[in-house]
Order: structure tokens, then sequence, then C-alpha cells
């Protein structure tokens, strides 16, 4: 990761954000765009240019990444559900763990008067802020909190912005947990955990071992792409030892969703299941 330049995948999720949609002109996220890198955020509204009202155009440019552009807007769609669902009855605080170029404080109208702390590295974050200097969020407000994962511990950072230990909280932890070690996802989950008063909730992303539909000779060439940019995939979690993990840490799991679940949830999506990634929803009980 470079100084000051979000990691190839936060730009790729907001980019997918940003065109999931673009057929019918109600994209994931409006906010993409302003968000990403000059050079992308032009190739992004040229791509929404060129597939408003045209369906197939979607579609071609979607299967072009193998169906991951559409992947991430199911996705997304799933997690903002979940945090509409924690809103609704009454959470108002919303951490973003390793947040990217998440826009769901300017976009969420469920979010209206909440706080929403986005937790991230530095070099992520530096961008961030310059890119929504001139933004108006609908959150009554947005911390941005560094944090240095190596060296700094997440509870303390969070407490020093101003986080509210006694209130709860909804904790999404998005497409982060397959880049970690297992040592590393648990310490993260204990903290969130710590972190969570009764009536907070968890949505977190994972992948499972056989994480996806291409023939298994793709697979060491897919493993080999992200070590090259960095971002090697290490931590591939089985369903039922999720469901220990979060039991592990006093949550109650809500709900296991698959990708293929996403899609049939979205009325009119023809989205190939290609990844098998799955969002997790835990409460902490009264």
């Amino acid at each position: 990761m470079r100084e000051g330049v979000p990691s190839l995948t936060a730009m790729l999720v907001s980019f997918a954000r940003g065109f999931s949609g673009a057929a019918r002109g109600d994209c994931r996220d409006p906010y993409a765009a302003e968000l990403l890198p000059a050079p992308i955020a032009g190739t992004l509204r040229v791509a929404r240019a060129a597939a408003r009202g045209r369906p197939w155009v979607e579609a071609a440019i979607s299967r072009a990444t193998l169906d991951t552009l559409a992947h991430v807007g199911l996705r997304t769609g799933e997690i903002d559900e979940a945090v509409d669902e924690a809103a609704a009855r009454g959470v108002r605080q919303l951490v973003l763990v390793g947040a990217g170029l998440d826009a769901r404080a300017f976009r969420l109208a469920s979010l209206r008067g909440a706080r929403v702390f986005e937790v991230d590295h530095p070099s992520t974050q530096a961008l961030k802020r310059r890119k929504v200097a001139g933004l108006s969020p609908l959150a009554a407000s947005v911390a941005y909190v560094d944090v240095d994962f190596g060296r700094q511990s997440l509870r303390d950072r969070l407490l020093e912005a101003g986080f509210d230990r006694a209130a709860p909280a909804t904790f999404v932890w998005e497409g982060v947990t397959m880049y970690l070690p297992r040592e590393a996802t648990v310490a993260t989950l204990e903290a969130i955990a710590g972190l969570s008063a009764p009536g907070s909730r968890l949505v977190l992303t994972y992948v499972e071992p056989r994480f996806s539909a291409l023939p298994e000779a793709f697979l060491p060439v897919m493993h080999a792409l992200f070590a090259t940019v960095g971002e090697p995939l290490l931590g591939a979690i089985a369903p039922a030892e999720l469901a220990r993990l979060v039991a592990g840490v006093g949550l109650r799991l809500v709900r296991d969703t698959t990708s293929a679940s996403w899609r049939d949830h979205a009325l009119g999506e023809t989205v190939a299941v290609r990844l098998y990634e799955r969002v997790a929803v835990a409460d902490r009980d009264a």
C-alpha cells in the first residue's frame, strides 16, 4: 500500500458500488466517483453513461469482471439492509472497520442523526478525508479513525475518537477477513465484542475455503494475483467455524447468507454466482 493511496480492493469495491444499477440510473453508491482517484473516477463516469438505460451494456461490463461488479453491488445491498434494521431499532452509532471508500454516512437515510466512525489504515484515510471535504453527510457526524492495526488498538483508538461504549452500535466489517490470518480475525472479533453494548450488531463478510466457482486449476492464479497487489488471501472460513467464532465472543448469530441468496433476494438480478462469499449478522443481546 502506497502512502495516501487506498488499496486496490478498496477502489474496486467503490467502483462496483458506483456502477451496480447504472442501467436503471440508481447505482448503489452515487458518491463513488467523488471518492475514487481521478483516472478511475473518470472510467466509472464513462461506464455509467454507457450503461444508462442499456441493461445489456451493464451486464456485458459486469461479465467482463466475472460478475465481480454485480457481486459487490448485491453484497452492499445485503449489508445496507442489516444496518437499516439496527438503525430502525434505535442504534445510533455505526463503526465501519476497514472502511475503505465507503459512503454509507453520506447515502443511507437510516443514518440521519447517527454518529459514524470510519476505521482504516492512515494511507486510505488520507485520500478519503481529502475527497469528502466538500460533501455533506446524512449522518450527524463522521469521525475518521486512523488505525495501524499492527501497532495500535482498535478499542483505544475508537474510544479516543469519542465512541460511546455504553451505547449500542452497529459494526460493519466488510471485505476484510479474507486478507487476515486467523489470529488477527479472532483478535478483531474480540475487540468488537468488547465494545458492543447490549443491542449492538456486527455485520461481517467472509469467504469459504472453496471461494470461487472457477475451475480448481484457476485458484492458484487468483491467489497469485491477490498476492501480487499486496493483498494475499489468507483467511477463508467455513460457515460452521464462523458460527463458533461468533459464539465464542458472546454474540448471537442472526443469519448467515450466501452470495446466491443475495441474488435471489434482489428481484430482477441475473448474476452468476462465481464467488462463494457470505454475510453474517450477529447481535449482542440485552
